[in-house]
C-alpha cells in the first residue's frame, strides 16, 4: 500500500480560511493572555521588534509608518517586487512566546489591507518540520480597505514557549499588504467558543491553497491511476511504422456516482405528501427535469446511482416501494451500477413506527429487523448491486442499545442470507468531517469487531458532505491513510459529497482539491455526489448545477476533471520499430488502428496488471488484438 504525504501530526488541529468580509464593528478582544510581542508595531529599531523580517533574494521590501502625530497605530508595509513558488522567502514571522495548554483557545486578530491582484498567506503552525499548520488563511479581498481577521482556534495538546509561531507569506502575488493591530491571545477553556468571534469560514486539518501538499496528490495518482504502455504493430515479424493508434477510454476503475431522489427520475413521481416539499422547492425549475434525468442516468457523467431515501425503510414503507424499483431499473437499462441505501440505520426515528418498535422487546425487536434485512435483499436481488447494511451505527445507536449490540453483525448475517453474491458495506456518517481523527479510529475499530464476529464486511462507506467548518483535503488524507493501514486496503466509497461554499469560485477549488485527495488513494474505489441541482438541494450553494442545469464552477471543474484531465484520449502513430509509447490512466478502451488506410477497432480492458505486465513482457495483451487485425490488413 503506498502511504500519502502528510503534513501534520497525528490528531493535530487545523484551521483554513478565507474572510467572510468584517462588518463595520467587530467584537471587543476576548479576556486572556497575550502570547505575542509588538503586535502593535510601536517599538521599533531597524525593524518592529519581536518579529522576523526575511527577503531571501529581492523579492520585496518591509516599511514601518509610524502613527500620523503619534495617534493610531503604526502600520507595516509590506512590498512585494517578485513572485515565487515558495511565497515564505518574503516572511513576517513570530514565535509564540508562552506555553500553550490543550484545551485552551487561541484567539488571533489582526487588520490587513491589499491593494488589487495581491494575496498573502497567513498561518499558525508548529515550529518542526514539516511545519503543521493550525490556522491556514489565504486573504486577497477585499481590496484597498481595512479589513478584520478574528477567529479562535482550538489547542489541541500542550505546545511549549516557541513550539508554534505566526507567519505571514508574502511573496505569492505582485502586490502590497498593510499590517496592523496583531494580538495573540490564550483564551480559558472555559469560555463558550460560541462567545468567541469570528470572520473566516475556517477549515479543520489543514490547507486548500497548499500547492506541496497537491503536487504530492497529484504524484501519487500518477502512480497508482496509470502506467507506461507500449503498443507495436507488426506485419509478421516486421515492426510497422505509420501505423495509427488511437486511443479512447471509455470508463475508469474509479466510480463517479450520482446520490438522486427517486421522484426525480420518475415521471409522475411524486406520488406522497411526504415528497410536497421537495415538489415546492422545484417550483419553476420543474421544466428542466428531463435535463436532470439525462445528466444522471445518459450523460455518462456517472457510472452509479444511488437513490436517496427510497430504499431507508420508513421511506420505502410509504412511498419508496412504488417508486424504487422503477428508477433502479431506469438506472441499470443505462448501464449504471446500483448503490443501495441503506438496509438499517439504527436510530427509532428512520423506522416505520417509532413509538411501536421502542415498546418491543430485544429480541422481538432484533427479530424483526434481521427480518426487514433479510426481506429487502431478497426483494432487491439482481437490482441493486451492493447494499449498506449498517448506516451511521457510530451517530446512531439506541436501536441496537434496546436490541442489543450482537445486532450489528446479525445485520451483516441477515444481509447475506438474503443476498450471498452482493457486496455488504458499513456507511460511517462523521469519520471524515470531524475535527480530529478519533471518530475515524472507532469506526476502524468497529470494522475490525465485526470481521471478528465473523461479520461478511467487504466495503467501508464514509460521508462527506461538508458544510462550516470544513475539513481540508490533508486531515482526508491522514483519516483515509489510517483505513488504508489498519483495515488492509478494504475498499472504500466517499458517499454524499457536496460543499457548501458561498463563493463559487472557492467552491469549485475546494471541491477539486477533495478529489484529488480521494483520487490519489488506491483503495478509494469511488466517489459519489449529493444534490448537484440547485432546484432540489437543501442549500443551493452546495449545488453543482444551476436552477436552469447550466453548471456552475463547480460543474465546469468535475466535467473536466472527469471528461479531460482524468481520462486518456490520444492518437499515436508507431515510429521505426512499430513502436508508440504513452502514459494512459486505466480502464475500458476502445482501440483503432489504421494501417494503409484500413482501421480495425476493438475493445480492451487496460487494468493495473495488465498494465504491470506490458511493462514488464513490453508487449500490452489487450493491443494483441488490434496488432494482429492490423496484420490481416496488411497486403
Amino acid at each position: 500500500m503506498r502511504r500519502c504525504v502528510l503534513f501534520f501530526s497525528a490528531g493535530m488541529l487545523a484551521v483554513f480560511g478565507t474572510v467572510l468580509g468584517a462588518p463595520a464593528k467587530t467584537a471587543a478582544l476576548p479576556k486572556g493572555r497575550s502570547v505575542i510581542t509588538n503586535g502593535a508595531f510601536d517599538q521599533s529599531k531597524t525593524g518592529p521588534v519581536g518579529w522576523m523580517t526575511r527577503d531571501s533574494g529581492g523579492f520585496g521590501d518591509f516599511k514601518l509608518t509610524p502613527p500620523l502625530r503619534g495617534v493610531g497605530p503604526s502600520v507595516l508595509t509590506v512590498t512585494c517586487k517578485k513572485t515565487c513558488e515558495r511565497p515564505w522567502y518574503l516572511e513576517l514571522r513570530q514565535r509564540v512566546g508562552d506555553q500553550l495548554l490543550k484545551g485552551e483557545r487561541v484567539f488571533i486578530s489582526f487588520e490587513y489591507k491589499v491593494s488589487k491582484g495581491y494575496a498573502f498567506h497567513f498561518y499558525w503552525q508548529k515550529e518542526t518540520q514539516p511545519w503543521p499548520k493550525m490556522l491556514s488563511l489565504r486573504l486577497a479581498e477585499p481590496v484597498n480597505t481595512w479589513n478584520k481577521v478574528q477567529v479562535a482556534v482550538p489547542v489541541d495538546e500542550d505546545l511549549a514557549a516557541g513550539a508554534s509561531a505566526l507567519t505571514f507569506h508574502l511573496a505569492e502575488e505582485l502586490g502590497s499588504v498593510q499590517l496592523r493591530n496583531i494580538h495573540v491571545i490564550a483564551v480559558s477553556p472555559r469560555v463558550d467558543p460560541k462567545s468567541l468571534p469570528s470572520t473566516v469560514e475556517p477549515v479543520f486539518g489543514g490547507d486548500f491553497y497548499d500547492k506541496d501538499w497537491r503536487n504530492a496528490a497529484l504524484t501519487r495518482i500518477a502512480q497508482i491511476r496509470q502506467s507506461p504502455v507500449r503498443v507495436t504493430v507488426h506485419d509478421g515479424t516486421e515492426p510497422v511504422s505509420g501505423a495509427e493508434v488511437r486511443l479512447s477510454q471509455l470508463d475508469r476503475p474509479f466510480s463517479i456516482g450520482i446520490e438522486a431522489k427517486a421522484p426525480l427520475l420518475v415521471r409522475d413521481g411524486f406520488i406522497h405528501s411526504r415528497l410536497d416539499l421537495l415538489n415546492e422547492r422545484l417550483g419553476e425549475a420543474r421544466v428542466h427535469l428531463p435535463a436532470y434525468r439525462k445528466k444522471v442516468l445518459a450523460s455518462g457523467m456517472f457510472d452509479t446511482v444511488t437513490l436517496e431515501a427510497a430504499l431507508m425503510w420508513q421511506e420505502h414503507d410509504l412511498w419508496g416501494k412504488d417508486l424504487a424499483k422503477h428508477a433502479v431499473r431506469l438506472a441499470r437499462a443505462n448501464g449504471l451500477t446500483v448503490h443501495g441505501h441503506a438496509l438499517l440505520c439504527p436510530a427509532f426515528e428512520f423506522l416505520p413506527d417509532p413509538a411501536r418498535y421502542r415498546q418491543m422487546e430485544a429480541k422481538a425487536l432484533s427479530s424483526r429487523l434481521l427480518l426487514h434485512i433479510r426481506s429487502m435483499t431478497q426483494e432487491y436481488a439482481g437490482l441493486v448491486d451492493r447494499w449498506e447494511v449498517l448506516f451511521g451505527p457510530l451517530a446512531y445507536d439506541e436501536v441496537y442499545d434496546a436490541a442489543g449490540v450482537d445486532l450489528l453483525p446479525s445485520a451483516f448475517v441477515a444481509a447475506n442470507q438474503g443476498s450471498a453474491e452482493t457486496p455488504l458495506l458499513l456507511s460511517d456518517v462523521r469519520g471524515l468531517m470531524e475535527p480530529t481523527s478519533n471518530h475515524i479510529s472507532e469506526t476502524v475499530e468497529l470494522v475490525q469487531w465485526l470481521e471478528l464476529e465473523k461479520a461478511r464486511v467487504d466495503g467501508l462507506v464514509l460521508d462527506a458532505r461538508l458544510t462550516q467548518p470544513y475539513t481540508a483535503p490533508q486531515a482526508m488524507d491522514e483519516r483515509l491513510q489510517v483505513v488504508g493501514r489498519e483495515l488492509a486496503g478494504m475498499p472504500v466509497y466517499i458517499a454524499s459529497l457536496e460543499l457548501d461554499v458561498a463563493r463559487e469560485a472557492a467552491q469549485a477549488h475546494m471541491l477539486r482539491d477533495l478529489l484529488i485527495s480521494f483520487f490519489s488513494h488506491e483503495h478509494v474505489l469511488g466517489v459519489s455526489f449529493a444534490n448537484i441541482w440547485e432546484a432540489e438541494a437543501p442549500k443551493p450553494s452546495a449545488a453543482l448545477y444551476r436552477a436552469d442545469m447550466t453548471p456552475k464552477p463547480s460543474g465546469e471543474m468535475l466535467e473536466k476533471l472527469l471528461d479531460e484531465t482524468w481520462r486518456t484520449k490520444a492518437g499515436l502513430t508507431t515510429a521505426e520499430r512499430g513502436e508508440a509509447w504513452i502514459r494512459a490512466f486505466h480502464g475500458n478502451y476502445d482501440v483503432q488502428v489504421t494501417v494503409n488506410g484500413r482501421t480495425v477497432k476493438e475493445l480492451t480492458e487496460l487494468s493495473i496488471d495488465d498494465f504491470e505486465n506490458s511493462w514488464r513482457a513490453l508487449c500490452l495483451g489487450g493491443f494483441i488484438m488490434g496488432r494482429e487485425a492490423a496484420k490481416r490488413m496488411l497486403p
